[in-house]
């Protein structure tokens, strides 16, 4: 039985950036959306966990074609690509302070450390770097973007939503926001919520004050990040249909190479995809892994699961191939908690029970049905479409 996988998938978000809404604050003025320096040593731990998780991975740096890399062709995915891989050439060099890059202190701990002296250090760099095959690095137009950016690029998804979860939704939102108004005086509107949590959570990553007296460990924040998290999820996978649609392009292409590896067609060992929150939202919500629904009733006490959380700066999902005693399986992970897709706690599954469930959503729509119900034809999408873009 192997000891280590035969294919490691690691579908990421990007780190900790900017806010995209800056209410004027000053400090974020030219840093909208970027990527901080706490997001690029968020990536740089991530890579050098990666390599501790999984040590045979040392080799591929050094063979050529052993890894697939594909980010979009924003700055802040590219560059927390390029801090996951700085991660990797570190990660048997030498051993790391732990540190918990969810923590909105993290760099500000990180700057002490020990590890920072190794972060910093060009000559390591150097040293490492003549030992790195170049690899190519895949990236696809915004506008084309499905695989990692369908929800962005499809204007007619927040359409699909059902008047009835629609009207609930926004019940929801009036509430919360009455709750921001008379604990902290703010007017905000149902939208205007997630980019509020949007710009405080940027703050403590930087060191920056958060709003009035909003703590991170009260009651009201773990309401608004919550309520942020359900409104977007809603809008975007509120239902079925639109959890099928957009799941399509995604899980084709990690199912594929899955399918390669264990045929052996492919020469990958390591799959790295560098991306955003909803690229995240979009594999777990077409799996049914996490719903809005869930991210509700967490929050109102009704759901105890801990993976039930919305993608924080730096996560990842795991999928992991293993060739074992009776045959392939696969595993997944998120955030490094096994995910018991199959009803196992441990995660390892059946590889033709993951293959038959990838297919059967795959199978529902081809890639002209999910540009045609995206909606890419008309001039007003496309302005729509445009607007996306600078937000996601």
């Amino acid at each position: 039985m192997a000891d280590q996988p035969k294919l490691v998938i690691e579908l990421f978000r990007h780190g900790a950036r900017g806010p995209v809404y800056t209410n004027g604050e000053p400090y974020w003025r030219g840093k909208e959306g970027k990527l901080t320096d706490a997001g690029k040593a968020q990536h740089f731990i991530a890579g050098v966990k990666l390599m501790q998780r999984y040590p045979h991975l040392e080799k591929i740096l050094m063979q050529p074609g052993k890894m697939y890399l594909q980010t979009t062709m924003s700055s802040r995915t590219q560059e927390s690509l390029q801090a996951h891989l700085w991660g990797l050439f570190f990660g048997k060099l030498a051993k790391i302070d732990e540190f918990d890059i969810f923590d909105p202190n993290f760099y500000q701990k990180f700057k002490e450390s020990q590890t920072a002296k190794l972060y910093f250090n060009p000559e390591i760099y150097e040293k490492k770097a003549k030992n790195f095959v170049p690899t190519q690095i895949h990236m696809t137009p915004m506008r084309e973007e499905y695989e990692l950016l369908i929800t962005e690029i499809c204007p007619r998804v927040r359409k699909m939503l059902e008047p009835s979860k629609q009207k609930d939704l926004e019940h929801f939102m009036r509430k919360i926001a009455k709750m921001i108004h008379a604990e902290l005086g703010i007017e905000l509107s149902p939208t205007e919520i997630r980019d509020f949590y949007d710009l405080q959570v940027a703050n403590l990553f930087e060191g920056q004050p958060i709003k009035g007296n909003l703590k991170p460990d009260s009651e009201l924040w773990k309401y608004i990040k919550a309520a942020g998290d359900y409104y977007v999820m809603s809008e975007r996978f509120g239902s079925a249909k639109q959890r099928n649609i957009l799941g399509v392009p995604l899980l084709t292409k990690i199912g594929n190479f899955l399918e390669n590896a264990k045929k052996d067609t492919q020469d990958y060992s390591l799959v790295l995809l560098s991306a955003h929150e909803f690229t995240l939202m979009t594999f777990l919500a077409s799996l049914d892994i996490i719903h809005p629904d869930c991210i509700r009733n967490k929050l109102e006490g009704n759901e105890d699961r801990t993976l039930c959380h919305a993608p924080y700066f730096a996560s990842s999902i795991l999928i992991e191939l293993w060739q074992r005693e009776g045959g392939h399986q696969v595993r997944m992970l998120y955030d490094g908690e096994p995910i018991p897709f199959c009803g196992k706690e441990d995660g390892f599954c059946d590889y033709d029970f993951v293959k038959g469930v990838f297919d059967r959503i795959t199978s529902r729509y081809s890639m002209e049905d999910v540009k045609r119900k995206c909606g890419r034809g008309a001039r007003k999408d496309r302005v729509s479409i445009e607007n996306n873009l600078l937000t996601f």
